[in-house]
């Protein structure tokens, strides 16, 4: 193991929420009664001279993870089976991973901002406004909407039917079903294919990138976003116990998802170590012989007897962030008449950005929706209902509900109104 925290002590790395600890015991409880089974695998190079990483995910639940010395894949081995794998997903993973058995806006929302990241990556190597798009584990559907938005034709589909509801309430089209039943309901192409976290949950990779083949139009794309191993400074808390979560099977970096892809007849167009990567049909595999093992286990001591030190840089980091998005701002806001733009929110984001920003004499007032705080101040700034004064612009101080707010009022655009979103 990589240290003494990995063994299997009923130890959680994670604060969970009660519906996550009622999840986790429904997991535990459904292991000691047998009614979910699991099954030992080899790698994916089939070799079985493997090492143990550790014995626990950070729910405390017991997952054997390790990683193979002839390759570097890192994988779990006992794994639930398929049928356990699919109870699993139906009724606890969702309950486990987020702590709310069905998605709300804020939840829709993130997966939106993520869509319009994928959006900008993908610009150079997908058509403009042209195409049709499948993602495959689409949870709520924010991912698509994006691209929907941009003139794009989306499908979603996903194994659980609870999160799906939320996306339909926004127009998009998702189904409750795998992507081999969506093949053989509808014989359908796709130009691109997104598995946005999904590629590490899969059991057979054999197989469901067989089916993906065939839902690939001719010159199609596949998209594949995972938690990459050699981002594990920058991520998690710098905490591979963190990271580490029983639904994932597999874990990579770059070259150890190019190998697995390469294997199964798709080559490399483009990717980085986050990983996002992007591959399209090869009438070949691809082979590739590099060891990842030392590179990976190196990586992986590193960052347990350093971790304090990358946590302090993630934290600096986080604040050179902030400075420069509130930098922004002020850049922005210079161009605007005094007292010409409003704030929309009165929480802790207002306070943090009327502590950083240089420009507040451009600032007329705080939106609020909130009845109960109009006629109070903040920051010498009154609290106003939206009806009361139309501004030249409004920022939208908010970031977990920005997509939120700005559904709310982006009617005002079309009066003349500058909507300002400091998060894309």
């Amino acid at each position: 193991m990589l240290s003494e925290r990995f063994k299997n002590d009923n130890v959680a790395r994670l604060t969970l929420k009660e519906a996550q600890l009622a999840a986790r015991n429904e997991y535990l409880s459904q292991v000691a009664l047998g009614k979910y089974q699991f099954e030992s695998v080899l790698c994916e190079c089939g070799s079985n001279d493997l090492e143990i990483l550790a014995k626990k995910d950070r729910y405390a639940i017991p997952i054997t993870t390790q990683i193979c010395k002839s390759c570097g894949q890192v994988f779990s081995s006992p794994r639930l089976n398929q049928t356990s794998t699919s109870d699993f997903y139906a009724n606890l993973y969702r309950k486990l991973y987020v702590g709310a058995a069905a998605a709300d806006e804020q939840f829709f929302n993130r997966q939106v901002r993520h869509g319009n990241r994928i959006l900008r990556y993908l610009s150079d190597v997908i058509k403009p406004n042209r195409g049709s798009v499948l993602e495959i584990g689409c949870g709520a559907g924010g991912i698509l909407k994006p691209l929907e938005e941009a003139g794009y034709s989306c499908i979603g589909v996903d194994l659980g039917d609870t999160y799906l509801d939320m996306g339909r309430q926004f127009g998009l089209t998702l189904h409750c079903m795998s992507s081999q039943q969506l093949y053989e309901t509808t014989k359908e192409k796709f130009n691109l294919v997104i598995l946005s976290h999904v590629f590490e949950h899969f059991l057979d990779i054999e197989k469901e990138l067989n089916t993906i083949s065939s839902l690939l139009a001719k010159n199609g794309l596949l998209y594949i976003e995972v938690p990459g191993l050699f981002n594990l400074r920058n991520t998690y808390d710098s905490d591979f116990l963190k990271y580490l979560q029983n639904a994932h099977n597999y874990h990579f970096n770059l070259a150890l998802l190019k190998r697995v892809l390469g294997k199964y007849g798709f080559s490399f167009v483009k990717g980085n170590e986050n990983v996002q990567a992007v591959f399209k049909k090869s009438d070949n595999s691809v082979p590739c012989t590099d060891n990842q093992y030392p590179s990976i286990r190196a990586y992986l001591d590193d960052l347990e007897s350093n971790r304090e030190c990358y946590v302090k840089q993630q934290s600096e980091n986080a604040e050179l962030a902030i400075r420069q998005r509130f930098s922004e701002l002020d850049l922005t806001l210079s161009a605007f008449p005094d007292k010409s733009v409003s704030l929309y929110g009165t929480g802790l984001h207002t306070k943090q950005l009327l502590s950083y920003i240089t420009q507040a004499k451009k600032l007329k007032n705080i939106i609020s929706p909130d009845a109960a705080e109009h006629g109070n101040t903040m920051g010498n700034l009154p609290i106003i209902a939206l009806e009361e004064q139309i501004p030249k612009a409004i920022v939208i101080s908010s970031n977990s509900y920005q997509e939120t707010i700005f559904r709310r009022i982006n009617h005002l655009e079309s009066s003349g109104v500058e909507i300002i979103c400091l998060y894309k």
